[in-house]
């Protein structure tokens, strides 16, 4: 697009709408913020938030805040037509301090009014039929689900599922369901999570085969030349430029180790066959068969891991409920174990301008350079450790009262742009 048209800097936000609505009055808050922090978690089932005010006319007291009420928002970057807009629940009040004579400065903290919904609904009965189908039910229509209005996207799986939910929520259940979720691919690797889209039951690996939205890169940009010798502000390459990195943990082999990463093997008993059966898992031997954000693996074949560096027992009930087989979905457990393992293996932190269509479980492409200079061997001075497709694990949509909008940006990827070969 265009952004000259529409957009004057790279980070620019225009607040349609900030409102408190109480149980009597409604507070245009446009005026009285600080700081708004919005954070979206491909593993927390709700988005959260929090806003820093500074004010003199004693909202506390007079709207009042009594933990009943409700934020509003209505938020764009100029030109673009994703937003982050929705009602939110005010369900703290930290951090009060008295700035100077009647100007106080204290902290909202919301959460989304599906997760209060959650908090108050406790499910006792049977559930069956396709594990998709089920999903989408607790999600928009079941009187005993979320029976949100948002947008809801469900990816379809191939596999059912009977069980008996006891006292659990409605996050609670479908969180066991993504576990034993298989979708066409026979992959396991269901997550359930909201972002600014609305709610997503959808498997690690159809994210990771989704295009990237945003091009990053860290290096030492400033201004665009032109033709004529002059510089100008671009906000086309602004907005791709990282202005801070952080590598939070290069790796953890002990730790990918421990989760199973790497290998792993499982035995399970089925008491009504009475039959044991030996699973093993490798992850160099499942890669090529399913998607990945990159080409290559985070290991080589040579990684010291043994199958019975992690060790599982399970217990099945084949024909357990009629018209089912096997619903423990113990032979995806291996995988689905690896898969999650595989999120936390490779991390990037990153703190870009901010616009309001990035979001949790999208992919995006960051490139970094090389610390040494150009040797014999090499003359790209592209990082191939750190450069490559990452999926957005979690982010912070930052806004300040100026409505000058940051996102820091927790990325993760399954796997490398270079082999490790090439890399020595």
């Amino acid at each position: 697009m265009a952004f000259s048209d529409k957009l004057t800097q790279a980070g620019d936000t225009d607040i349609r709408k900030m409102e408190l609505v109480g149980k009597y009055s409604t507070i245009n808050l446009i005026g009285m913020f600080s700081n708004l922090n919005i954070y979206e978690d491909l593993f927390s089932p709700f988005i959260t938030g929090s806003l820093l005010l500074v004010e003199s006319y004693d909202l506390i007291n007079k709207l009042p805040i009594i933990g009943e009420e409700f934020l509003v928002l209505d938020i764009t970057t100029p030109g673009f037509e994703k937003r982050i807009n929705g009602k939110f629940y005010v369900y703290k009040v930290s951090d009060k301090s008295t700035v100077r004579d009647k100007l106080s400065m204290y902290t909202l903290e919301f959460i989304s009014i599906d997760a209060v919904r959650d908090l108050n609904i406790r499910l006792n009965n049977a559930w069956s039929g396709f594990c998709s189908d089920l999903a989408d039910k607790l999600i928009r229509t079941d009187n005993q689900g979320l029976l949100t209005d948002k947008q809801v996207l469900v990816e379809e799986s191939i596999n059912g599922i009977k069980f008996v939910a006891n006292n659990w929520s409605p996050v609670k259940t479908l969180n066991y369901i993504a576990e034993k979720s298989v979708n066409k691919n026979d992959i396991s690797s269901y997550m359930f999570y909201e972002n600014r889209d609305g709610f997503n039951f959808i498997s690690l690996h159809s994210l990771y085969a989704g295009n990237p939205i945003q091009d990053f890169i860290f290096d030492n940009y400033e201004r665009t030349e032109t033709n004529v010798g002059d510089t100008i502000k671009d906000v086309e390459q602004d907005f791709k430029r990282i202005l801070t990195l952080n590598i939070p943990e290069g790796f953890d082999f002990i730790d990918r180790l421990s989760k199973g990463m790497f290998t792993s093997n499982l035995t399970s008993y089925d008491m009504v066959t009475k039959r044991f059966k030996r699973q093993y898992f490798s992850s160099q031997e499942q890669f090529n068969k399913i998607p990945h954000l990159n080409k290559f693996p985070l290991n080589s074949t040579e990684v010291v891991s043994a199958p019975d560096s992690l060790v599982y027992n399970k217990i099945k009930h084949t024909a357990m409920h009629n018209g089912f087989d096997d619903v423990s979905n113990s032979d995806k457990f291996l995988f689905r174990l690896s898969a999650l393992a595989n999120t936390q293996g490779f991390k990037l932190k990153i703190t870009t301008l901010g616009r309001t269509d990035y979001t949790a479980g999208k992919v995006v492409k960051v490139k970094t350079f090389r610390v040494e200079t150009v040797n014999d061997k090499s003359n790209d001075m592209v990082d191939p450790t750190y450069s490559g497709n990452y999926l957005i694990s979690a982010i912070n949509h930052n806004i300040n009262g100026e409505s000058k909008h940051t996102c820091t940006l927790e990325l993760i990827k399954d796997s490398l742009s270079q082999g490790l070969g090439e890399l020595a």
